[in-house]
């Protein structure tokens, strides 16, 4: 879900990110037009705005892997919110990557013993990123 304000108008909308992107940071381009659609991405009119997001796609952590289990698509974070350390259930020392909802690296490292401490987090929402595998957690 996106919620973008233009000139005091918020607008809600829905995103469906293709199962080819590649991940990593994009453009994401958005544009308004009054009473239409544009109908280009370079279009010219007479009411209406646009504006470029710089996005980070993440993998969903979804794979489609025949005849193995892949142990990391089955974490779960716990407790969660966390106040201290965030547990990751199924793996011990990956490498891991956390974000904040804008898609902005806040921290990276290895895990210790399947946990991270994010003390040091401010409260909010974080995407954690463990190997192609993402899972959302609120830090308290």
């Amino acid at each position: 879900m996106v919620q973008i304000g233009f000139h005091h108008f918020p607008v809600t909308g829905s995103v469906t990110i293709p199962s080819t992107a590649s991940t990593g940071s994009t453009r994401m381009r958005v544009m308004m037009q009054y009473n239409a659609i544009p109908s280009s991405s370079c279009g010219s009119y007479t009411y209406g705005q646009v504006e470029d997001y710089t996005v980070n796609i993440v993998s969903s952590g979804r794979a489609d892997v025949t005849g193995t289990k892949d142990l990391l698509t089955d974490i779960k974070l716990y407790p969660n919110p966390a106040k201290d350390i965030l547990y990751i259930s199924n793996s011990t020392n990956e490498d891991y990557r956390i974000f904040d909802m804008g898609g902005k690296l806040i921290n990276s490292g290895k895990l210790e013993r399947g946990s991270v401490n994010v003390s040091s987090l401010i409260k909010g929402a974080y995407m954690i990123q463990i190997g192609e595998v993402s899972r959302r957690f609120i830090k308290n």
